[in-house]
């Protein structure tokens, strides 16, 4: 029942949400909500996730500042249901549940727009952060110049969270535990990406300038009339985020991050790129039930 109402909201295959299950417990926990004996609405709440405040100071917390977060996640009414304010229940009693459990804070990504008002409402859940939005297209004919220069090494979710924590040491910062960093993998890995460290050898750095995530969406394919042999058509690398090892932030050029972010989708023999990054204004990426600063970094949304 719960594969069927979360592939009817979300269109993901039976075999990634069973996955996904299967590491819950060690992460959260589902939420369901029933009317009449079945199952109408679902919800997951991903559990022990940080936020490092380094200049959020509070009587309460350790000497590290840290916000204990809840982040909500597949929230899904199923078709049928909609319209009888079962989205807002299990919103507000996902909310409740987590905080009792010791949530300082919850968050979520609202998967639209229109969805800022509806979160804020039923849960007091407001706009917390923003991000700028970067794409690039990969021409037909290029150079692949570009994507010589960076050499991507894929690695076990452990040593990607290590070096994530290295590289965010001076930044406020979303923090994912062991467990976490597994999971994106498997988002990842699941969809011909993965987890990576950059290299960059011809600029002579023996060490990781870098650490990216991110997969190749599902293409559309067109098959050759003539041949009948398939090929590909606008294929997106979706990069859930590009980290960048601080002690080389003064020795590569500005645009470091995009030109990571054109040489992975080339990596990916993908057509385009997305990636994200936090901004101090623009669209609205995250909802909350306290305020954080604008400059923490988040990122990941396990999407």
């Amino acid at each position: 029942m719960l594969c069927s109402i979360w592939n009817e909201a979300f269109s993901d295959s039976c075999d990634f949400i069973e996955n996904f299950f299967k590491y819950l417990p060690d992460i959260g926990t589902c939420i369901v909500l029933e009317a009449d004996g079945n199952i109408v609405a679902q919800t997951v709440i991903i559990e022990k996730l940080n936020i490092i405040q380094s200049n959020h100071a509070s009587a309460n917390r350790d000497s590290q500042n840290i916000i204990k977060c809840a982040y909500l996640y597949a929230i899904a009414v199923k078709k049928a249901h909609q319209g009888n304010g079962y989205g807002k229940a299990i919103t507000e009693f996902a909310v409740s549940f987590a905080k009792k459990r010791g949530a300082e804070t919850v968050c979520l990504r609202p998967g639209e727009n229109s969805l800022f008002n509806f979160y804020e409402k039923a849960a007091g859940l407001k706009p917390t952060l923003h991000i700028k939005t970067h794409t690039g297209n990969i021409p037909a004919a290029h150079n692949s110049s570009k994507s010589g220069f960076f050499v991507f090494s894929k690695i076990y979710a452990d040593d990607y969270n290590k070096l994530r924590e290295a590289f965010l040491k001076k930044q406020p910062h979303m923090q994912l535990q062991p467990d976490h960093a597994k999971l994106l993998d498997i988002i990842c890995s699941g969809s011909s990406g993965g987890l990576y460290s950059v290299f960059s050898p011809s600029s002579g750095f023996n060490t990781s300038i870098a650490i990216i995530s991110g997969y190749k969406a599902t293409p559309e394919i067109s098959v050759n009339s003539v041949n009948a042999i398939p090929e590909k058509k606008n294929t997106l690398c979706e990069i859930s985020e590009i980290l960048c090892n601080l002690d080389y932030v003064n020795i590569f050029p500005a645009n470091i991050k995009s030109q990571i972010a054109y040489s992975f989708a080339e990596y990916l023999n993908c057509n385009h790129f997305l990636w994200n990054e936090p901004s101090d204004s623009g669209q609205p990426f995250l909802t909350s039930s306290c305020a954080f600063p604008e400059n923490t970094i988040w990122n990941i949304t396990f999407e």
